[in-house]
């Protein structure tokens, strides 16, 4: 059964490049990358107050598209996450210019990804007051022309 699955999902084996604020190429890489809310990340350990980390996840020549999508997100997030503490998530999608907040448990999903044709801009920051787990979120670009669908 275990062979099975690694057959029918090879990515399963496949490590996921972790990327720490900054500008990052995903083009460069083979699989999903992968975005932190902080160092020890674990679901158990919590962010620190008046922490910011910006992420430019650039697309890279050759790629259409990338999907960013969180596996688990819990912040201390308010008034529809315009305060708190807030993942931002900026780029454009269908040739128009998006800006997404996340907070408290709403995230894009694996089966809802955010998709975007463009550079993704990604920006957390937290305020002094209370913390929580933080998040595990992904990018992963898709090779190919505007024909290839």
């Amino acid at each position: 059964m275990l062979l099975l699955l690694l057959f029918c999902f090879p990515h399963l084996l496949t490590s996921l490049t972790k990327v720490p604020c900054g500008s990052f190429d995903i083009s460069s890489s083979p699989s999903a990358v992968r975005l932190l809310s902080h160092a020890g990340f674990n679901k158990r350990t919590k962010y620190g107050n008046l922490e910011t980390c910006s992420w430019r996840l650039e697309l890279g020549s050759g790629c259409e598209e990338q999907k960013v999508w969180c596996v688990f997100l819990k912040t201390k997030g308010k008034k529809k996450c315009k305060a708190g503490d807030v993942l931002r998530i900026t780029g454009t999608s269908s040739g128009k210019n998006i800006i997404k907040r996340y907070c408290g448990s709403s995230k894009p999903s694996v089966r809802r990804p955010l998709k975007l044709q463009s550079t993704a801009k990604i920006l957390w920051k937290t305020d002094k007051k209370k913390t929580s787990a933080g998040f595990d979120c992904r990018s992963r670009r898709r090779q190919g022309t505007r024909g290839d669908r």
